[in-house]
Formats: C-alpha cells, sequence, structure tokens
C-alpha cells in the first residue's frame, strides 16, 4: 500500500493525499478477556461483577484541584451512585453487574463531561481517562486558526508594523498597523498585532477592544488568548486573566509561559495549591528551567506554610540562576523566612515577586508573540509534549487495540463518497499568503484486501479545479493510519509516551519513526519518473477510552535533496461519522493539512469533507459529517 506524493515537470506539484484508514464499528462482539495486571484481581473481588476505574486530570495538563462530583449512570442515564472527591485522581466503583456505563463529572468551573464504559465478563476492570476542561476554555478547540488572505496593500502594511513592533519602535507600529486595520478590519492578526501595541504602550482600553475583537474572530488563536490573559493581568482581573490564559493552555499546552503566566494569576488570587500546580508544569516544560516559575514556587510554598520545602526551592533557584534578577527576589524571601517566624512569613505578601518576576515574565511573552504568522508547524520532535505524570502506557495493548481498529475497515466499507473542498494557499517567508485557490470535487474511496497482507486503496473525483493554481491537486491516497496497521507496523519504531490529550479527549500519545533498515511502503514521491520512498517520523494520539486515532503529525525523517522536498508536515484530524439509524459508526478524517516547502516554494493545502455517503454492496446511505464526540 503506497501513497503518491508527485511533482510534474520542473513546477513543484505537490500532491497531497487523503487518509481514508480508520473506521470502526461501533457496536462490536466482546472481546476476549485480556491479561490483566496482578493488581486487578484485588480490585474485582465480587463473583459476577466487574470494577470501573475512573482517572481524573485537566485538560490543562494538571491535577483537579477542587472538589468534583463523579455519577454513575446506566447506559440509558438513571444515576446509581456518585463520589464527591477533591484531589483525588483515581475513582472506583467495585461489585458492576456486567454491561454498559456512563460516567458524568460535574464541579464548580469545569464543563460537564461523560464518557462510557462497558463490563464485558467477569471480573472485568475498565479504565476510563477523563479530562475535564475549564467551562471559559469549553468553546475555543477548534484546531489552528485559518486567517483569510490579507490584500496586498493591506498585508503591506502589516509586515511594515510587525517590523517596527519586533524593533519596538510603538508609534511606527501603531500608525503602519492602523493603516493595515482601516483596509482589513475583519482581519483577526491585524487586530492582534495593534492590540498588542496598545497593550506595550498601557493603553488598555483600545488594546482590550481589538484583542476582544481578535479572540472572537479566531477563538482558537491562541497568541491572542494569551494576549487577552496579560492585559487583564494588568488590569487586576486576575480571575479573568485565569482563564484567558487556561484557554491558551488547552490551544498550546506545551507553552511553559502560559503557565507560568496562569499561576501568576493564580497567585494573585490568593490560590497558593493552584499556583505551585501552575508553577511545576512550568518547570517541567521549560528546557532550560524557569528561574520565573521556581520563584513562583517557592513564593508558593512559603505562603503555604511549608517553610522548608520553599527554602530548598529558593536556594535551588539561587544556585541554577545565580545574579538574576529572580535570584535577588529569591535571596531577599530567604532572610525573611529564616529571620521571622512561620506564621509572619507565611502572612507577608511577596512583593518582590510582582516586581521582579511578573515584569521579567511579562516582557518576554510580548516579545514572543511579536513574530510573523507562522507558516509552518514545529517539528515533532522539537518537543514532546507533556503527559500525564503517574499514568504508565500500555503499550502492548494500546497497539493491538489500535490495530485491530484499522482492520476493521475493509470489513466494514466497500466504499466512501463525500463533497471534498480543496484550498491551496503559496506563502512568503514572513507567512503571509500571496496566493490562493479552491477546487471543489464529487469523491469517492475505496479500502479493499486483494490478497492477504496486501491492502488497496482506490479513489475517484469528479469535479472541477479551475479556482486552484495549476498543477497543484490531490491524486491517490496516503495510508498514514495505516502505520498501526499489523502488515505495515512492523516498518516503524513505534513508541507509547503517555497519556496526553487532543482537544481535551484523554488520548495516549504514540510516536513512531520509519526503520532505518527498511524502505517506505506508506509514501512515496515521484518527480519527473523518479520515485522516491518518503521515511516518516511523526506522533499519533489515540483515544484512551476508544482506541480511535484522533490525529495524526508528522515530518520526513530528512530532507529529500534529491528531489528538492525541503520540508513535509503533514497533520490529519478524525472525527465519527454515524448512519442516519446509529447501527454503525465509522471514524473518518474531517480535516487534512499540508505544509510543504518544494525548491524554496512554501504551501499549505488543506481539505475538508461534508456531505458523507456510505455505499455498500445492497445499500447506500447518507451519513452526517464528522462530528466531536460528546463529553
Amino acid at each position: 500500500m503506497t501513497a503518491v506524493f508527485t511533482r510534474k515537470s520542473r513546477a513543484a506539484c505537490l500532491l497531497v493525499l487523503l487518509l481514508l484508514a480508520l473506521g470502526a464499528a461501533a457496536q462490536q462482539a466482546p472481546p476476549a478477556p485480556p491479561q490483566r495486571d496482578p493488581i486487578e484481581p484485588e480490585l474485582s473481588r465480587e463473583a459476577g461483577s466487574g470494577t470501573i476505574v475512573v482517572k481524573l486530570g485537566l485538560a490543562t495538563g494538571l491535577s483537579v484541584p477542587y472538589q468534583v462530583e463523579v455519577r454513575l449512570l446506566t447506559g440509558m442515564g438513571f444515576q446509581i451512585t456518585s463520589q464527591r472527591v477533591q484531589k483525588e485522581t483515581e475513582i472506583v466503583f467495585r461489585g458492576m453487574s456486567l454491561g454498559e456505563y456512563i460516567i458524568e463529572v460535574t464541579g464548580p468551573g469545569f464543563a460537564t463531561t461523560r464518557d462510557q464504559a462497558v463490563l464485558w465478563y467477569r471480573g472485568a476492570v475498565t479504565y476510563v481517562y477523563i479530562n475535564l476542561l475549564p467551562e471559559s476554555a469549553q468553546k475555543v478547540l477548534g484546531g489552528a486558526a485559518g486567517f483569510p488572505v490579507l490584500a496586498p496593500k493591506a498585508r503591506k502594511q502589516t509586515e511594515k508594523g510587525l517590523k517596527a513592533l519586533r524593533e519596538n519602535h510603538l508609534a511606527e507600529a501603531e500608525k503602519k498597523l492602523a493603516e493595515a486595520l482601516k483596509m482589513a478590519p475583519g482581519h483577526p492578526y491585524v487586530n492582534f498585532l495593534l492590540g498588542l501595541v496598545y497593550l506595550r504602550l498601557n493603553q488598555l482600553e483600545p488594546a482590550g477592544e481589538l484583542l476582544g475583537k481578535a479572540t472572537t474572530l479566531a477563538p482558537d488563536f491562541a497568541p491572542a488568548q494569551e494576549a487577552m490573559g496579560a492585559l487583564l493581568r494588568v488590569q487586576g482581573n486576575h480571575q479573568g486573566a485565569v482563564a484567558a490564559f487556561d484557554r491558551a493552555i488547552v490551544l498550546n499546552p506545551d507553552r511553559a509561559e502560559l503557565h507560568l503566566q496562569a499561576g501568576m494569576a493564580s497567585f494573585d488570587l490568593q490560590r497558593f495549591e493552584q499556583a505551585l500546580a501552575y508553577a511545576r508544569r512550568a518547570l517541567e516544560l521549560a528546557a532550560e528551567g524557569s528561574a520565573e516559575a521556581q520563584l513562583l514556587a517557592g513564593f508558593s510554598l512559603a505562603r503555604l506554610g511549608r517553610r522548608e520545602e520553599a527554602v530548598r526551592e529558593l536556594e535551588s533557584l539561587i544556585a541554577r540562576f545565580p545574579g538574576g534578577p529572580a535570584a535577588g527576589a529569591a535571596q531577599k524571601a530567604l532572610e525573611r523566612l529564616r529571620d521571622e517566624s512561620p506564621a509572619t512569613a507565611r502572612a507577608q505578601p511577596p512583593a518582590s515577586l510582582e516586581l521582579e518576576a511578573r515584569g521579567a515574565a511579562s516582557g518576554r511573552l510580548l516579545e514572543v508573540e511579536a513574530r510573523g504568522q507562522p507558516w509552518l508547524p514545529p517539528d515533532v520532535d522539537a518537543f514532546k509534549p507533556p503527559v500525564r505524570e503517574g499514568v504508565a502506557c500500555p503499550a502492548a495493548e494500546v497497539l493491538r487495540e489500535t490495530g485491530q481498529t484499522v482492520q476493521r475497515l475493509p470489513e466494514n466499507l466497500t466504499s466512501i463518497g463525500a463533497t471534498e473542498l480543496i484550498v491551496h494557499s503559496e506563502l512568503d517567508a514572513d507567512g503571509y499568503e500571496h496566493r490562493q485557490g479552491t477546487a471543489r470535487f464529487e469523491y469517492i474511496a475505496n479500502i479493499r484486501e486483494t490478497r492477504p497482507g496486501h491492502l488497496v486503496v482506490e479513489e475517484y473525483r469528479q469535479g472541477n479545479n479551475e479556482g486552484a493554481p495549476a498543477r497543484i491537486f490531490t491524486q491517490g491516497v496516503a495510508a498514514m493510519a495505516l502505520i498501526f496497521h499489523p502488515y505495515y507496523s512492523g516498518d516503524f519504531d513505534i513508541n507509547c509516551e503517555g497519556l496526553g490529550q487532543w482537544q481535551g479527549e484523554p488520548a495516549w500519545q504514540v510516536h513512531f519513526q520509519q526503520k532505518d533498515q527498511l524502505p517506505s511502503r506508506i509514501l512515496v514521491y515521484r518527480s519527473e519518473g523518479r520515485v522516491v520512498p518518503l521515511a516518516q517520523k511523526g506522533r499519533a494520539w489515540i483515544g484512551a477510552n476508544s482506541y480511535q486515532i484522533l490525529r495524526i503529525e508528522s515530518d520526513l525523517v530528512q530532507p529529500m535533496s534529491e528531489v528538492g522536498l525541503q520540508m513535509q508536515h503533514l497533520v490529519i484530524e478524525y472525527a465519527p461519522v454515524a448512519f442516519r439509524d446509529g447501527s454503525l459508526q465509522i471514524w473518518l478524517p474531517s480535516k487534512l493539512g499540508l505544509h510543504a516547502q518544494v525548491r524554496g516554494r512554501r504551501m499549505r493545502h488543506q481539505h475538508s469533507f461534508s456531505e458523507f455517503v456510505l455505499f455498500s454492496v445492497e445499500t447506500e446511505q447518507k451519513i452526517r459529517a464528522p462530528q466531536t464526540p460528546p463529553r
């Protein structure tokens, strides 16, 4: 099974390849009892019963700091029992009859979350992983923000304004960006940049208006949420600041600065446990450590009355970051802790934290975000997204169950049809689009096994691509999801990194890379008669409770200089579609994005699918467009 990237003639014509490799029936035969961990018989002592273990965490990566209620419902929604817990990350329901259950978790400030648990056999132990999402962050999960194309004049003024902002020439930046905004008042990035200028100028009212508009126009644009959080902190609205930073964290959970800023706002609210948790997370994520985060941790420990731990934290900070402003603040705090009684030290507000740590962190935040629009997502190996502490990944089980969901697709499908919209963009060095075209097709694809160990995926398109730039189109199929099919998984080194999340959903985070000694059977690149295998590395997010692939992200193992393919970043997101009668649910791609650079030419290719139709030997039925699973 090979998918193909093709370049025709001398112009770089990159073909984007659709993945249709993951589908699974919602109604399946009960699995055979798996080999269980030695602890599990202890959990399920009662004969003829099973155990449901609920593991809680926050979508922001923290533990649950407040009281929540965990309700156990029947499959029809009737409550059986409930537990109120605070700070516990594991809730156990023992002695449950076999069957289907619903787990519902509620708590102040959190969106109600639901998930399903099934006990198939006697002695079964089912684990359900639930990430709680702050109510303030519930509506921002939409993937990467896609901005409209700026007209040439507006783009020119925006570029000039961005350059001035980078150089801290704020008056010039304000002038140029205000001119750009007149030409493009509804563009979120222009609103964001001008709002950032006013934030630096301490003109908070226009900054709030512009940043508010940017977050409304593009709620999934994390830098705007981050800047809004910084503004709210300056205004003294610390509750609103925590909410804004939480929204940004859900969208960009691996940015240490966001956790630091959220921790400082929590400290301002005198939520010292929460501030400490954010500080610890920032320290985990910061590649070379963070003096400000360690200072925040030390002050939080002091305010919690954990004097000895605070002293150790501050002494460690001074040793790691000598001579800086955070070290000076830590030294003053140590002197106070050593000279004064624990009660006095705990009650005294840490003014040095506000003067030193917040100033340094806020300045760095504004500097980092005054950049051009990023055109290429980071390489998958540039940073490993955080995983939940204390949760080991059952790697063998994850790979086995995921392989089974991939194998079911040829059994369930003869072919699938959809309306496909393709948007092709070409970008300059600053990430601005200077050319865009679209094409719409009636699309049909099927997957079948022609002989043992050999899958064939066929696709057909009918429509016109006159709106797309010449020689840029889609052809063939990409088989990225088939990496997890037993036929192909042996071609890759696969490592389960732990329990992460995708759009608030708990997901096993799995890294893969093509083995050096084996040529790629998944992707090749064809150029002027040459065929070059594309060795891929990437990361997949696999639903912790469903074993469905939620997202795949991949890069080249190395540039393919012989054909001029310098960069290629592929992202596929999946969502469930269902028959009208609900008898079958199939996971299919909802979005596909390709970023590539070919012989210096930068481009972005985006696909979306709607109006799905499932064809079988006997029937033809329409199924709904992909929907985010209810939680």
